[in-house]
Formats: C-alpha cells, sequence, structure tokens
C-alpha cells in the first residue's frame, strides 16, 4: 500500500510543491506530504527524477542518444540563429549610433556657429535700440521745436493782425478827419487897402 501512496508521479508532484514553497524536497517532507510511503521508495523515485535516464519507460538507449544529438543540433541551431540575430541587431545599433553621432556632430557645429553670431546679433541688436532711442529723440525735438513754431507763428500773427488793425484804425481817422475838413468853409481872405491921407 505504501509503494502505491509514493508512487513515481506523486513523488514528483510533491517535490515540485515544495521546490514552489521554496523547499528542499527530502524524503521525509515528501512522505509527510503525500500522507504515506517507504522512504527507501520515495528515495529511489528521486533518484529517478535526478537521472531521467535510468526512468524504464521502454525507451531504446540508441533512441534517446539520437534524440539528444538531434537536440544538440536544434540547440545549436537556435543559438547560431540567436548569435545571428544578436549580430544584425548589434549592427544596426552601431550603424544608428553611427548616424547619431554624425548629426550630433552637425548640431555641434550648428550650435558653434549659433554662438559665434550672438556677439554680433547682440551688437546688431544695440546698434537698432541706439538708432530707435535717437530718433525718438529727434522726433521728440522735432515736436518740441514745431510746437514753439506754432506758438512763435501764432504770437507773430497776433502781432501783425493788431498792427493792421491800429494801423486800419489811423486810416480811418485820418480820411474821417479830412472829411469833416472838406465840408467846412474855409474863411475869405480881406484885402486890406492903404489908408489915404486925406491931407494929401
Amino acid at each position: 500500500m505504501s509503494a502505491e501512496i509514493a508512487s513515481l508521479e506523486r513523488v514528483r508532484q510533491a517535490v515540485d510543491t515544495i521546490r514552489r514553497r521554496n523547499g528542499t524536497p527530502t524524503a521525509d517532507r515528501i512522505i509527510e506530504l503525500i500522507g504515506g510511503g517507504s522512504k527507501k521508495t520515495v528515495l529511489s523515485h528521486l533518484r529517478t527524477l535526478r537521472d531521467p535516464q535510468t526512468e524504464d519507460d521502454g525507451v531504446p538507449a540508441a533512441i534517446i542518444e539520437m534524440a539528444r544529438a538531434a537536440l544538440g543540433d536544434i540547440y545549436r541551431a537556435g543559438g547560431q540563429a540567436e548569435a545571428d540575430r544578436a549580430r544584425a541587431l548589434a549592427e544596426r545599433l552601431s550603424t544608428t549610433l553611427v548616424e547619431l553621432e554624425v548629426q550630433i556632430e552637425e548640431l555641434a557645429e550648428e550650435n558653434g556657429r549659433s554662438l559665434q553670431a550672438i556677439p554680433e546679433i547682440t551688437r546688431q541688436r544695440d546698434e537698432a535700440w541706439a538708432d530707435r532711442t535717437r530718433a525718438e529723440q529727434r522726433l521728440a525735438e522735432a515736436l518740441a521745436a514745431n510746437r514753439s513754431l506754432e506758438s512763435d507763428l501764432a504770437n507773430e500773427w497776433l502781432k501783425r493782425s493788431q498792427g493792421i488793425e491800429k494801423a486800419i484804425a489811423r486810416i480811418e481817422s485820418i480820411v474821417s478827419t479830412a472829411s469833416r475838413s472838406d465840408k467846412t468853409p474855409s474863411p475869405r481872405a480881406t484885402v486890406s487897402l492903404p489908408h489915404r491921407d486925406r491931407g494929401g
């Protein structure tokens, strides 16, 4: 009964369970887990699980060797294919790195040119600001001069207008005086005759 309880499959399942629990699959732990079994049988199954070739599964040794050789070829082929893929990937990465290095160099050169141009751009900007400031000053001076000229012109116009008005008033006064003089009769001149001497 103990041998049936500790079958190879149950021992295999117990070993997997103990390993999933991060334990060491000893005979005592396996017997405890499966609920019984002969320690000798369990140890025998453990040896079989450690060396699958000793398991009596009816497969001839020659077949196993052929299968091992075929698996080796498959493994080596897979390894070669993986190596080829890794090599191709490395080549692509190398090409990409070279392209990136070229782009970095081009950007560095462009950045260098930009840095060299900054002083000239700054100078031109400062000159433009200075020109603008001078233009604004000249405009302000011109506006002030224009206002001054307008004020002087207005004062001169006022003076001349007043002078013209005074001249007109004087002319009107002269004309009026002359008109009155023409209407007043002029006194007649009297001529006195010489006195005759009565004794003569």
